[in-house]
């Protein structure tokens, strides 16, 4: 089975553009990589967790809204939009870890999934995003894509360490960062309260 048909038949996910073999290694990985995380915090159901949250979403190498927030942000990357489409930078094998930038943008996909069923709130809120920003100490506000810190205190910002602190640039990128870090370096969390409101808040939920 190929690798895209395998990504299709496990996990339900789709894919549009010109996708090579790394390409879709780098994928494949990075489901296994979150499917055994999940196992790991639900024993014995990480694969429907994985089914049940993560599927369907359809992967994208660049398009348009790719180009748009590139454009917009003057450097590349990658974006979901609105809900379950995830327009990836297509030179996100360059970064120095492609599989914690595949769960990074999944992260956004969980949020809109246990978001308000009207609006996604990767962009405007309401979903686990903004319940750990609060339970961190901030109270987000504004376009979750680029609200700040807000209000989050020092101590529970992501360090310079962690990819140059950027889960501090918004509600929505601080959410992503905890769920990839937790996947891949675990230490680098802010608090380490975190890995369990993880598992209360997305895992078991």
């Amino acid at each position: 089975m190929s690798t895209a048909n395998l990504l299709r038949s496990e996990y339900g996910w789709k894919l549009s553009g010109a996708f090579n073999e790394t390409h879709l290694a780098v994928l494949l990985l990075a489901a296994q990589d979150l499917s055994a995380f999940a196992e790991a915090q639900a024993p014995g159901s990480g694969e429907i967790w994985m089914r049940r949250r993560l599927a369907p979403v359809h992967f994208h190498l660049g398009g348009l809204p790719q180009w748009v927030v590139t454009r917009v942000a003057a450097h590349a990357m990658s974006v979901v939009f609105p809900r379950r489409d995830v327009w990836l930078n297509k030179n996100f094998l360059t970064l120095p870890n492609p599989r914690h930038h595949i769960v990074h943008e999944l992260a956004h996909v969980l949020d809109n999934r246990l978001g308000p069923k009207t609006l996604p709130a990767a962009i405007f809120g309401g979903g686990p995003a903004d319940r750990l920003a609060r339970e961190m100490g901030g109270a987000p506000r504004g376009m979750r894509y680029s609200n700040g810190a807000c209000g989050i205190p020092p101590v529970n910002r992501w360090a310079e360490s962690a990819g140059g602190g950027y889960g501090n640039h918004a509600s929505a990128e601080y959410f992503a960062e905890t769920l990839a870090w937790a996947v891949y370096y675990p230490s680098n969390l802010p608090n380490p309260t975190m890995m369990n409101w993880l598992k209360a808040n997305v895992f078991y939920r």
